[in-house]
């Protein structure tokens, strides 16, 4: 199955967004991951864009990351990646 180009770049802006906000708090990506409780390697592919996180996932970086709520990690990439996305094609 050939890989889908837009989860592709929503999972890039994802991850660019969560290590910005690790970055900006000063956070190592093992301090993160231990206040996250989840593995280094599983927050270090987020963040490369090589994996995508749950919902589960997304909320617990949210909580180490202390934020007011999940979405700040996620807005601006579905803002960015959502206005382009094309499912249906017009003959």
């Amino acid at each position: 199955m050939e890989k889908d180009p837009f989860k592709e770049k929503l999972e890039r802006h994802i991850g660019q967004r969560v290590r910005l906000l690790r970055t900006e708090r000063g956070f190592t990506l093992e301090e993160l991951a231990e206040y996250a409780n989840m593995s280094r390697n599983h927050l270090s592919n987020i963040e490369r864009g090589k994996t995508s996180m749950t919902s589960y996932m997304q909320m617990k970086i949210a909580k180490g990351l202390d934020l007011s709520h999940p979405h700040e990690l996620t807005n601006d990439a579905y803002n960015r990646v959502f206005p382009t996305l094309k499912i249906h094609q017009q003959d």
